[in-house]
């Protein structure tokens, strides 16, 4: 990273007005990414000591664990069998407890929004609801829904699991995750007015800063090709809005928008993990308890920090 380039992210971050995306990205390594839902879901699976005796309803949640329920089919392990009997009322309080969980912690991806413009927007599409939970922006949504965060005790959470197990309703998730949005939902008629806002949002905003989030380019299920499109839209109109995208591969999510867009200037790809950067950024204002469009950083130092904090973060995870 040269003097040029830490400029250009400091002034993408602290523009008034800018429209940050947060996709899964932006909450890792504390809430899973949606490539790794499934794994993080099935390795509950050793609690479980109950199953339906009939074959289990398809459903929206237990699509998002397809790639082990494939294993399952294959496999002489018991606990990958286990993943794959899980119930979808099971596979929503898994979700929920992981997902809680992240809600008692410090999260610098989070603390780091306390930096910016409070008239930038937020747009999540994670079901953490850390953005409205953390964010001090005064416009915060979330198009996918949110998962109330609780937190079980271990004896509650394997007890609800027991009777959870005995539920294979495809619509149990709706008891557990009320108002979250699966692959496939997204283009709701319902769901109409948020889509509109989100539009209005992009298409005025002064610079756009994706986190994490591919919209749904590299996942296993169809999703989030509605938002992809509304984007593009918004960005091959407003063409005076930079777009910054960070995320460790960000260069093939600039390529694919750039695509979408058919538009490349002032489109920059930053292959940084969001987690790294809000500490780096975090810890430099506690130096300098000035704005950050005002910080004058050294972009040595900065790189040296993204290491530092890397090595750290890895060590952790």
């Amino acid at each position: 990273m040269n003097q040029h380039d830490l400029s250009l992210i400091l002034q993408a971050l602290s523009a008034s007005g800018a429209a940050f995306v947060l996709g899964a990205g932006a909450s890792a390594p504390d809430v899973p990414t949606l490539a790794q839902l499934a794994k993080a879901i099935a390795r509950k699976a050793n609690r479980l000591y109950s199953f339906p005796a009939s074959t289990i309803p398809r459903s929206g949640l237990r699509d998002l664990m397809q790639p082990v329920l494939d294993q399952a089919q294959a496999t002489s392990d018991l606990t990958e069998w286990k993943a794959g009997a899980m119930t979808t009322a099971t596979i929503a309080v898994i979700l929920e407890q992981i997902i809680s969980g992240a809600h008692h912690v410090s999260l610098p991806q989070y603390r780091v929004f306390s930096l910016f413009s409070l008239e930038s927007s937020v747009v999540s599409f994670n079901w953490d609801g850390l953005a409205i939970a953390r964010c001090p922006q005064r416009t915060v949504l979330h198009p996918h829904g949110i998962v109330q965060p609780r937190i079980l005790s271990e004896a509650a959470f394997n007890d609800l699991l027991f009777d959870t197990q005995q539920i294979d309703e495809p619509t149990a998730r709706h008891w557990y995750l009320p108002g979250i949005v699966l692959p496939g939902e997204e283009i709701s008629p319902a769901l109409g007015p948020v889509r509109e806002e989100v539009l209005r949002l992009w298409m005025n905003a002064r610079s756009l800063v994706v986190v994490g989030y591919s919209f749904g380019l590299a996942s296993h299920v169809a999703y989030d090709e509605v938002w992809l499109d509304s984007f593009a839209e918004a960005y091959s109109r407003n063409l005076e809005a930079p777009v910054h995208v960070f995320a460790p591969d960000a260069p093939l999510i600039r390529q694919a928008l750039c695509e979408r867009m058919k538009r490349n200037i002032d489109v920059f790809a930053w292959p940084l993990k969001w987690n790294v950067l809000s500490s780096v950024l975090l810890e430099s204002a506690a130096r300098h308890p000035i704005p950050l469009a005002g910080l004058r950083l050294d972009s040595n130092q900065m790189d040296s920090m993204l290491r530092t904090i890397s090595e750290r973060s890895e060590q952790t995870e």
